[in-house]
């Protein structure tokens, strides 16, 4: 499948997507597009300019999205741009049938998710988003369980995700923008779609806080506490940490059902179940190429349209719904006094 890498300003996704898709065997490199913006800003958040980028990876270079479909006819997008431009151009890709990635958080509203997810049901296009942890081997595992049965209804969950701290980023990355929806969008995207995942319902109410407690420097709060329900009743508590200097799990998942529960972590990989009648299990795992096994995942959704991606258009709906709830939870704080 000949795939297109479209954006080159999107911090990280830009660079790990073009270096997989270099290594995919399920993917033919079909060129990469700039969408007109400034090497200034490519350079501030994929760290070079467009044209040492091309040569990098060995991609052509386009300026125009127009250009690169008539030169490079792509089969589908991995589209590695700003969140706030993204949804125009992933919902125009759709409409030509072109299948779309897109690099988290996907779009910055929910409109945007909508319209992406109707030209794609309306013109055969698959759509995806990632990263995600969905394909992590410990939450996968979590999730395995769960829908096994193994631990009976979901009722109470737990979701902490730590992302480092601002300050490791380039400071003309779209990170600092607030027009780009600020950690509990691009941060909280992880832990309200395992809550919605393992849960196996959607978020509907949250209450929280924010606050700078660490990273003072930063233009956004460095941690982030909500507590609420899914839909189904079950009770959440959802964490996001973006203040943290030291060795710490990125995720640390904890799901209580009505016959048992699981509990993983990625530090160490490890993941534990206890179930009624004092069983328990034990689960551990090598870390694995989150953004290599998504692409392939998706890649094969869209060479088999009855195929269903690991996240999906509605998926994309529904995360931003909740995120933008875990937003409106914590309010725009102002500086918090340290106690």
């Amino acid at each position: 499948m000949r795939v297109a890498l479209v954006g080159l300003d999107s911090f990280h996704f830009a660079q790990a997507y073009a270096a997989r898709l270099r290594r995919l065997p399920e993917a033919e490199p079909a060129g990469c597009c700039t969408l007109g913006v400034s090497d200034a800003e490519i350079a501030a958040n994929c760290g070079q300019t467009a044209a040492a980028f091309g040569s990098r990876h060995g991609f052509a270079v386009y300026r125009d999205l127009a250009a690169l479909l008539s030169a490079e006819r792509p089969d589908a997008a991995v589209l590695t741009t700003r969140p706030s431009r993204a949804g125009a151009v992933a919902a125009a890709l759709a409409r030509r049938g072109v299948h779309v990635f897109l690099a988290k958080p996907g779009v910055t509203e929910v409109s945007a998710a909508e319209a992406v997810r109707e030209a794609a049901a309306h013109n055969g296009a698959c759509v995806a988003a990632g990263l995600t942890a969905r394909l992590h081997p410990m939450a996968a595992w979590a999730a395995l369980r769960i829908g096994a049965g193994d631990i009976g209804r979901p009722v109470a969950l737990r979701v902490a995700h730590q992302h480092g701290h601002l300050g490791a980023w380039p400071p003309g990355c779209w990170y600092f923008d607030a027009a780009e929806g600020g950690p509990a969008l691009f941060l909280g995207w992880y832990v309200v779609d395992l809550a919605r995942w393992l849960g196996g319902s959607s978020v509907s109410d949250l209450l929280g806080c924010a606050a700078h407690l660490v990273d003072t420097a930063s233009p956004f709060p460095d941690f982030y506490k909500a507590v609420g329900r899914t839909a189904s009743g079950a009770l959440l508590s959802l964490e996001v940490h973006f203040g943290v200097r030291f060795p710490w799990p990125a995720f640390a998942v904890e799901v209580i059902g009505d016959r048992g529960g699981v509990i993983v972590s990625d530090r160490p990989y490890a993941g534990r179940l206890f179930a009624v009648g004092g069983h328990e299990e034990t689960f551990s795992a090598e870390p694995a190429d989150l953004e290599a096994a998504e692409l392939r995942d998706w890649l094969a959704a869209c060479a088999d349209a009855g195929r269903r991606p690991f996240f999906d258009g509605d998926d994309l709906v529904e995360t931003l719904r909740a995120c933008g709830r875990l937003k409106a939870a914590t309010g725009e704080w102002q500086r918090a006094e340290r106690p």
